[in-house]
């Protein structure tokens, strides 16, 4: 029984280890991807609030607006950065795709779900980045920003605390581009699209994370915009870390085998 146990435990740590080299690499070369499409339009090093802007325009230029129904391992896991890159996708998808390639580019990014009122079921996803000249707010399935007076733009927080910044855009963005253009819907969508109920992790999903998030609001300022890990969006990084704790485990149960006393076993004279 103890020689199956140890059989078990190293075919899985061998597995899940080799399975899991092979996805970080293959998310390795996925991110290079990303960079250099990234890279067609920000050049320098220090990436401004208008470096992102004008990505998040690239973005909503690049594929369609439709669902993207692609996914990897798990259906449940969603498109890849690099599947969206492909196709497109809807504000969810080109949301993760825009906050993969600014954590590539080294830019803390985060997606943030926005609801019509407290406790309603989200109905839209945007994107929050802390650029080199401060925080800003972009929507890469509407193109949208929100510019500033003083030269720099808006942030999640400055759109939930003030709600004139949004109509005000609004109009300027449909007087520039049109009554016909998709902006002139943002207002008035059925999914009620405003900025004064953003979250970036539902806390109040299960138990586990009511927990965690009662727990963060001893220590953050507001645990409602605390910035998403990228393996929540990230599939293939997801993965590879899961089967590498899996391989971690698998060798530690391993070593336990090995060290545990060996029963003696005693026969009858």
């Amino acid at each position: 029984m103890l020689y199956k146990a140890k059989i078990t435990a190293v075919l899985f740590a061998f597995f899940s280890s080799i399975v899991g080299t092979y996805i970080f690499f293959d998310w390795h070369s996925d991110n290079k991807k990303l960079l250099d499409f990234a890279r067609t339009i920000v050049h320098g090093n220090s990436v401004t609030g208008y470096d992102i802007e004008q990505l998040n325009d690239l973005i909503y230029h690049t594929g369609s607006f439709a669902k993207n129904n692609d996914y990897f391992l798990l259906p449940s896991l969603g498109p890849t950065p690099i599947q969206i890159l492909q196709k497109g996708g809807d504000c969810s998808d080109k949301s993760r795709l825009l906050a993969a390639i600014l954590d590539e580019m080294k830019i803390s990014a985060t997606l943030v779900m926005l609801a019509p009122c407290d406790g309603c079921p989200f109905g839209h996803t945007v994107v929050e980045a802390q650029a080199a000249d401060g925080a800003i707010a972009v929507d890469p399935v509407y193109n949208i920003s929100f510019p500033s007076s003083n030269g720099h733009y808006y942030g999640i927080k400055d759109l939930r605390d003030n709600s004139n910044i949004l109509p005000a855009r609004l109009d300027e963005l449909i007087l520039k581009r049109g009554s016909r253009d998709k902006v002139a819907f943002y207002r008035g969508g059925a999914d009620g699209i405003h900025y004064s109920y953003p979250v970036t992790i539902n806390w109040e999903k299960n138990f586990l994370t009511r927990s965690i998030g009662k727990f963060l609001m001893q220590y953050t300022d507001d645990a409602s915009l605390v910035y998403r890990p990228r393996w929540l969006e990230d599939p293939k990084l997801l993965m590879s870390g899961v089967l590498g704790v899996i391989s971690i485990f698998s060798f530690l149960v391993f070593l336990v085998t090995i060290l545990l006393p060996h029963p003696k076993v005693i026969t009858n004279r």
